[in-house]
């Protein structure tokens, strides 16, 4: 009888075999868990990405990109850093389209948008600004190299040609940049709609002197 005991004893008892194996799918299950848990988040923030795209170009839709400069706008103001944005619209889009149509306007626009995805550097942000327009943050960018990305984003535009079949006509697209470089104006309380409102001033300055440009904005000058 006694041995019998021992018996069942040793039954009841776990085994080391038994409590590997239980560890292990403890184990197993967190790992399957997590994995879940980390590619349903990395699928909601896909979604939410492409939500906030531009159809057309790729790009960030300009009320996505709002939420972003206010973002990129605190941490520099918080640590002192450069930024700069500038503003891209397509010269003479109205006579383009009223002589081409709203396809080839379509056509500009979105391949202006792959110069966009394509050679802009990483950490800038882009996005279709307007119908013909778009607007590009660069943080920790000071004038001068702001200047250098515009104008090398300028060139690389220009040289874009559209060839046009039915006309037997090749195409030139130009546009005009107007730029302002955001850290000098911290101290006056600078906003969103304060950045918008000098790289539209640079834009328009750009546009009167002919386009193919880029204006910088100088509070002494404009």
């Amino acid at each position: 009888m006694e041995n019998l005991n021992d018996l069942f004893k040793n039954l009841a008892e776990p085994s080391v075999f038994s409590v590997a194996i239980l560890i292990i799918l403890i184990v197993s299950i967190y790992i399957i868990t997590k994995n879940f848990i980390e590619k349903r988040n990395e699928l909601r923030r896909r979604i939410k990405i492409i939500s906030n795209m531009d159809d057309l170009t790729h790009l960030y839709k300009r009320k996505f990109f709002d939420t972003l400069i206010e973002s990129e706008l605190g941490r520099a103001k918080r640590h002192d850093r450069n930024l700069s944005c500038a503003i891209i619209e397509i010269d003479n889009i109205n006579e383009i389209k009223d002589k081409y149509g709203d396809q080839f306007c379509d056509s500009v626009v979105q391949d202006i948008g792959e110069i966009f995805t394509d050679d802009t550097r990483v950490h800038d942000i882009c996005a279709r600004y307007g119908k013909y327009s778009f607007v590009s943050l660069m943080p920790e960018s000071d004038l001068e190299s702001a200047l250098f990305a515009s104008k090398r984003l300028l060139g690389l535009i220009q040289r874009i040609k559209f060839d046009l079949e039915e006309i037997k006509e090749t195409l030139n697209i130009t546009v005009s940049i107007g730029l302002v470089s955001c850290k000098e104006y911290f101290e006056e309380e600078i906003d969103t709609a304060k950045i918008f409102n000098m790289a539209n001033k640079a834009l328009d300055i750009a546009k009167k002197n002919g386009g193919n440009r880029v204006e910088c904005f100088i509070k002494n000058n404009l």
